[in-house]
């Protein structure tokens, strides 16, 4: 079920389908920031609790656009 979950909400972060609750708002902004801002950071999209316990969700802000970043 959690990869069904995983696999179902990357899915959707990929499409124009756009979220309509804050949670779903948190993904796929998290999400998007770790392809297109820096691929280090904001790794558990799914779960964005994640990333502030491993401290891998800093302001955006603050992160130079990694050169690798598409």
């Amino acid at each position: 079920m959690m990869a069904l979950f995983y696999e179902w909400t990357h899915f959707i972060v990929h499409t124009n389908v756009k979220p309509w609750t804050s949670y779903g708002k948190k993904v796929r902004r998290n999400h998007l920031l770790h392809h297109f801002r820096h691929e280090g950071y904001w790794f558990g999209f799914t779960y964005p609790l994640v990333d502030r316990w491993f401290g891998t969700d800093p302001d955006p802000a603050t992160i130079v656009r990694s050169p690798t970043a598409t």
